[in-house]
């Protein structure tokens, strides 16, 4: 897998490796809230958080699950994801795209809001891939939108790469597809992103939809290279 180093660090857990690929079904995820998220004290962010930011939205394979980086202070107050500026747009953007917040699955590679709004250091990273991990196997989505310098990364297994370098192709996640794009809070910083990534979203759903007609789904997840 090209993440590997997401679990090559004193935080890695084997058996929880193992116990997340059984979690499959619509139970699932309240199974992984209640057995291993809504009391996680993995990381430092635990110290400083208001509440714990969980996925929410379709939870049986949907067409797309967007993943992000983080909670702002709006999404740490109210426990939800993508809920203030950023997340106003967020919504204009499904609509455009004739999709609601119930139709899509939406998380983040941390689920604990960074003091400041600060980038989650590696350590947090590593701490929370379980979390998002265990989501994606949950909900089985037939493609993945990270939203983000610091999604992409995560999810490709790379360090430092540039959005506009990632989001030239269709990527994979364990045999799912994976599109890289700009997260809507660099879209209200920069004007010049909205156009580029309303253009990976429509490929998006052009991907999906091409998916769809060929009655072909994602693949199995965590089997192969």
């Amino acid at each position: 897998m090209r993440y590997d180093w997401i679990w090559s660090c004193p935080y890695d857990d084997e058996g929880w490796k193992v116990w997340m690929e059984d979690q499959i079904g619509k139970v699932a995820l309240q199974t992984v809230w209640e057995q291993k998220v809504k009391d996680c004290t993995r990381c430092e962010l635990s110290k400083t958080r208001t509440q714990i930011v969980y996925g929410i939205g379709q939870t049986e394979q949907p067409d797309f699950l967007f993943i992000g980086e983080g909670p702002g202070a709006d999404e740490d107050r109210l426990g939800e994801p993508f809920v203030g500026a950023a997340g106003k747009l967020f919504d204009k953007i499904l609509a455009a795209l004739k999709l609601e917040r119930e139709d899509i699955y939406i998380c983040n590679v941390v689920s604990c809001r960074p003091p400041g709004n600060r980038d989650p250091k590696h350590a947090e990273l590593v701490a929370c891939a379980p979390v998002w991990t265990s989501q994606i196997v949950a909900v089985r989505p037939r493609m993945i939108i990270a939203l983000g310098k610091i999604a992409g990364n995560v999810l490709l297994g790379t360090r430092a790469e540039a959005v506009a370098k990632m989001r030239k192709k269709v990527h994979a996640w364990n045999k799912i597809p994976l599109q890289v794009t700009y997260h809507p809070a660099g879209m209200l910083r920069n004007e010049n992103y909205k156009q580029p990534a309303w253009e990976d979203l429509l490929n998006a759903q052009g991907y999906v939809a091409q998916i769809k007609a060929k009655a072909l789904d994602s693949g199995p997840l965590f089997g192969g290279e």
